[in-house]
C-alpha cells in the first residue's frame, strides 16, 4: 500500500467519523426505572457479529437485564459513529480497527463488549486470504508483487494479513491492495483480476466450496499471531460521555452481551437459524460456514493486540491503550 492511499483512506474515515459531532452532554432519559426497561437503541452491522444480540431480544436476554434493545441497522461503523457521538444511537457495532482508529483520532469512545471472536485452529478461521485454486501462492513469501482486494483499506481482516505479512519479513509496500465488495472478489479470482482475496465468512466457505484456496489467517497465521483465541474482534461501543452519564445501563448492557455470546457459542444450531432467517444467507451455506467464536467479555488486552498490528502498519499516530478503551462498572 503506498503512502498516499493510506493518508487518503484515513482522512476518509476522520471525516466520516467526525461529522455530525457535537459537544454536548449525551441524553440521560434512557434511564429505567424499578418497573420499566430502559428502551436502548444499537446500531448493527446486519452481520454474523450482530448474532448475539438476535440472540439477546429472542432468547428474552435483554428483558431479564432490564432493556429493550431496537436494532438500527447501519451501512458501517464510520456512519454509525456520529450517531452515537451525538445521543442519536446508544451503542453501535464496530470492527476493531476503525474503533481503535478513532480514539487514535480523539474521540471519546469506549467499547462495553465483545461479539465475534477468533478460533484455537487458524484452518477454522473464517476471515482468511483466498487464492485461485490454480494460483502459485502458497505461503506468505509468495505475496509479494501481487494483487490483493479487501473489501475496505482499513478492515480487520485488511490489516490482520497486512501485519501478518509485515510480521514475516515483507515489506508493506510488496502487495498491491485493491478495494472491492467480497460479492465481487471471488469472480475476479476466477478471471485473474486479482491475486489473492481477503474474505470474511460467508465469502470464505463460498470460495472453498468452488476450490479456491486459503493460506493465510488474518489473525491466527501460526508464529505471526494478531490475536490469541477467544479474542473478539468486533465489539460493541458507546459515547464515553453517555456511559459515565449511564453506568447502570452500561452494565445491564455488558451482562446482557456476555450473556447472550454465551448462547450462541453453545448453541450453533441457533447461530445457523439466525443466520438464514435474519441475514438471509442461503440455507446450505448458512450450515456448513466457519462460525466465529461468540465472546462478549473484554479484557483490552484483545484490543491492545490489534492495536500492536495497527502500529505495526503504521496506521495509528498515537500509543495505544488497550484497557482503557474498555468501560468499566
Amino acid at each position: 500500500m503506498s503512502k498516499k492511499t493510506y493518508v487518503l483512506s484515513l482522512a476518509a474515515i476522520s471525516g466520516l467519523l467526525l461529522s455530525g459531532c457535537s459537544g454536548s452532554e449525551q441524553p440521560t432519559d434512557s434511564t429505567a426505572t424499578s418497573d420499566e426497561l430502559a428502551t436502548i437503541s444499537v446500531g448493527v452491522l446486519e452481520s454474523v457479529a450482530d448474532l448475539p444480540i438476535y440472540l439477546g431480544e429472542s432468547e428474552g436476554i435483554f428483558e431479564k437485564h432490564g432493556l429493550e434493545v431496537t436494532m438500527v441497522p447501519t451501512q458501517n461503523f464510520s456512519a454509525a459513529a456520529p450517531s452515537v457521538l451525538s445521543g442519536e444511537l446508544d451503542f453501535a457495532m464496530a470492527a476493531t480497527p476503525p474503533f481503535i482508529m478513532a480514539i487514535d483520532q480523539g474521540l471519546e469512545l469506549q467499547a462495553v463488549a465483545g461479539t465475534s471472536a477468533t478460533a484455537e485452529d487458524p484452518k477454522l478461521e473464517g476471515n482468511q486470504l483466498v487464492v485461485s485454486d490454480d494460483s502459485d501462492i502458497t505461503e506468505l513469501d509468495d505475496l509479494k508483487g501481487k494483487t490483493v482486494a479487501t473489501n475496505q483499506i482499513g478492515s480487520g481482516p485488511y490489516v490482520g494479513v497486512l501485519a501478518t505479512y509485515i510480521r514475516s519479513g515483507g515489506n508493506p509496500d510488496d502487495i498491491e491492495w485493491v478495494s472491492m465488495p467480497m460479492n465481487e472478489q471471488i469472480q475476479a479470482l476466477e478471471s485473474g483480476t486479482i491475486d489473492g482475496a481477503v474474505l470474511a465468512e460467508p465469502f470464505t466457505t463460498m470460495a472453498t466450496t468452488d476450490g479456491h484456496a486459503p493460506i493465510v489467517s488474518a489473525f491466527r497465521t501460526p508464529g505471526y499471531e494478531i490475536f490469541e483465541p477467544g479474542d473478539p474482534y468486533v465489539v460493541m461501543l458507546g459515547a464515553r460521555s453517555y456511559l459515565d452519564a449511564n453506568p447502570d445501563i452500561a452494565e445491564a448492557m455488558q451482562a446482557a452481551m456476555v450473556e447472550a455470546n454465551q448462547v450462541a457459542a453453545e448453541n450453533p444450531e441457533m447461530v445457523s437459524e439466525l443466520l438464514i432467517s435474519e441475514a438471509e444467507i442461503d440455507p446450505a451455506i448458512a450450515e456448513t460456514l466457519l462460525q466465529p467464536g461468540f465472546v462478549g467479555e473484554l479484557t483490552g488486552d484483545e484490543l491492545q493486540r490489534m492495536g500492536d498490528a495497527m502500529t505495526d502498519t503504521n496506521m495509528l499516530t498515537n500509543p495505544f491503550d488497550g484497557a482503557a478503551a474498555v468501560w468499566k462498572p
